[in-house]
């Protein structure tokens, strides 16, 4: 259950109905997706399906340590799914998450 902020000393009106910790979680989520290397990645994950960090920093001419740091961001988020081949992690899009952030990004977006 969402937690309100408290209603100051000596005021009658009722709780405000925000809770800055789920906002903090929800900016959080939608910045791991607002950033253009994590869009590139993302994409190109999408035409191939499934690839390796290693795939993925060759495909892109970054520095592995930094594609790894990208695809954990996306991947706390919930916008990367991983399958493990034996020593291989092979990471594809988890559309239903993009489906979910683009219709909530829709929503804010909308006036009224």
């Amino acid at each position: 259950m969402p937690r309100a902020v408290p209603t100051p000393p000596g005021n009658s009106s009722p709780e405000l109905p925000l809770d800055p910790i789920v906002i903090k979680k929800a900016a959080l989520i939608i910045r791991a997706v607002n950033h253009p290397v994590r869009q590139k990645l993302l994409w190109t994950i999408h035409q191939d399906q499934k690839m390796r960090v290693t795939e993925l920093h060759r495909n892109l001419k970054l520095v592995q340590p930094l594609v790894s740091q990208h695809i954990a961001a996306l991947k706390a988020a919930g916008f990367l799914e991983e399958e493990r081949q034996g020593r291989n992690i092979l990471y594809s899009v988890n559309y239903d998450r993009l489906r979910e952030i683009q219709d909530l990004a829709g929503k804010l977006v909308r006036p009224g």
